[in-house]
């Protein structure tokens, strides 16, 4: 059972990266990785194979610089008004990280996610998301509890 997904796991299993294909796509994080494969879970930030390592300020340049014209983001809230949350939720205060710099500058976005979290469980069966337990805090809500 896998619980989280990512667009480099997805396009994994999917086989879009046989034979080197991964080098068709340009992954990258605000902490300075760029190529490779953004890797997952507490992993994050760090890049498998990456091409170059850029210092942070360097980094923020190049996104504030328009060099990420596609951006897939992970969200910890959405509310009914379209606001996004990604840095305070539960006990949790992450901070908004390069996702303010990131969403601003790309032209194009995807928000990535589940409905819920806390104790979601899913599986694929027969090229079908089956959810065996939902989680049991809605990602989904009236109000964001902090508006990134």
């Amino acid at each position: 059972t896998q619980s989280t997904w990512d667009v480099p796991a997805v396009l994994l299993e999917d086989g879009h990266f046989k034979n080197g294909g991964y080098r068709d796509y340009q992954f990258t994080t605000e902490h300075g990785p760029f190529g490779g494969l953004v890797m997952s879970g507490w992993q994050f930030s760090a890049n498998k194979y990456p091409e170059a390592l850029l210092d942070g300020v360097t980094q923020f340049d190049f996104i504030d610089g328009g060099g990420c014209p596609f951006a897939a983001l992970a969200f910890a809230q959405f509310d009914d008004a379209g606001n996004v949350n990604v840095s305070r939720f539960g006990v949790a205060n992450p901070g908004a990280g390069g996702f303010i710099d990131i969403a601003y500058n790309a032209t194009e976005l995807l928000f990535t996610g589940t409905f819920t979290t806390g104790g979601l469980e899913v599986e694929f069966r027969d090229g079908k998301l089956v959810i065996l337990k939902e989680g049991k805090v809605k990602k989904f809500v009236q109000s964001a509890d902090h508006i990134t």
